[in-house]
């Protein structure tokens, strides 16, 4: 192309390699990757990978006869799937993947498509089923808690739902070249760390509150255990029970509700792991004798009562039945578990475990053995 300067002569342009070409059509965005599957026909895994029957729960407790057709204008989430099979045999083996992981689930109460689901940690998120494109489109949504708890959660869901088998974690020992502490640097470490836990805890403000129970919890688990438990009954065991005693049913609003739900399963679980250790220790006994409102009726009445719950609150109910095992070393404790006709209570539990939670389950016949030989010594 030729085009004139200041005098009027022509002047040779020289022309580039690539030319600018205007876009007349509307902007899009560019697509988003998807990291678990696409939204278009799903490709058939091997046939060695795909297990031959899928194992259901016991119960079934997400009926999906009929399920609805996802919608013209709904935005799926990237943790989705499309699947070829049964609608119902793809439920039962969703169940099944959240009960061996011990996360309760419970079906939707408008939706019959909806399953919520919440881990012991306060991971909430829900899964959905729709029929498109004459597949089953299995999707997992957050609603609250750890991003990364999440992720390991939907891709084990998603995997059963296409029947694949779910890994297990792995788990990472301390290498050997790594010092090991002395028992003077354990007993200061806990005693460092139960001393920031209890700041948290004394704290008016509720989430501190919750991460101080939330520390006592990994402190009841980690390698100076027995320290921190000694720490724990020697210092906070009553504000531990108190927690145990709220009711969810007395909160004002619905934030308070689940301050009270997550007070009360972490204090659970920091009573049971502290009264595990202690037992390990041969403390346990002594102890009890010192601190007679574990053992009293008020007090036992109130795990019972949470362990009859176990339909509607799995992880409480499990470490309701942790508490009791190691409150039965004292003989009184066993009397009224027998007047409270008790058994009547854990084999429901036991059932509620085998089509909810691996860990209920397991806790339940544990307590159930133990009732059993505490009625024949009797």
């Amino acid at each position: 192309m030729n085009s004139k300067n200041s005098r009027g002569n022509e002047v040779e342009e020289d022309v580039p390699q690539y030319r600018s070409v205007m876009i007349t059509g509307p902007l899009s965005a560019p697509p988003m990757p998807r990291s678990f599957a696409s939204m278009g026909p799903a490709k058939m895994a091997p046939r060695s990978m795909q297990q031959s029957k899928p194992h259901t729960s016991q119960t079934t407790i997400w009926n999906v006869a009929e399920l609805p057709s996802m919608p013209a204008a709904y935005f799926l989430e990237r943790t989705n799937v499309y699947v070829v099979g049964n609608p119902q045999e793809i439920a039962d083996r969703i169940c099944d993947s959240l009960r061996m992981a011990s996360i309760a689930a419970q079906c939707g109460e408008d939706d019959k498509n909806l399953l919520n689901a919440e881990t012991s940690d306060a991971l909430r998120f829900a899964v959905r089923l729709f029929a498109d494109q004459g597949k089953i489109v299995v999707e997992v949504q957050r609603k609250s808690g750890c991003s990364y708890q999440f992720r390991e959660a939907a891709r084990s869901v998603l995997r059963s739902a296409k029947g694949l088998k779910i890994s297990a974690k792995k788990k990472f020992s301390l290498p050997s070249c790594i010092p090991r502490q002395s028992p003077k640097d354990q007993q200061q470490r806990a005693e460092d760390g139960f001393r920031v836990a209890l700041r948290q805890l004394n704290s008016n403000m509720r989430d501190s509150q919750l991460i101080g129970m939330e520390s006592l919890e990994q402190l009841t688990r980690s390698e100076y255990r027995s320290a921190a438990s000694l720490k724990i009954f020697g210092e906070c065991i009553d504000k531990i029970l108190n927690a145990i005693q709220l009711d969810a049913d007395d909160a004002s609003s619905d934030i308070e509700e689940r301050h009270f739900t997550m007070m009360k399963r972490r204090s659970l679980t920091v009573l049971a792991n502290a009264l595990n250790s202690l037992s390990q220790a041969n403390e346990l006994e002594g102890l009890l004798k010192a601190y007679s409102h574990l053992t009293s009726n008020v007090f036992i009445s109130t795990l019972v009562d949470t362990l009859a719950d176990s339909a509607n609150s799995p992880h409480e109910a499990t470490q309701a039945a942790k508490c009791i095992q190691e409150l039965m070393i004292d003989s009184e404790v066993k009397k009224q578990l027998i007047e409270m006709s008790t058994s009547s209570i854990v084999a429901s539990a036991c059932s509620s475990g085998a089509c909810r939670s691996v860990l209920l389950e397991d806790e339940a016949k544990k307590l159930q053995q133990h009732l059993n030989s505490s009625v024949c010594m009797i």
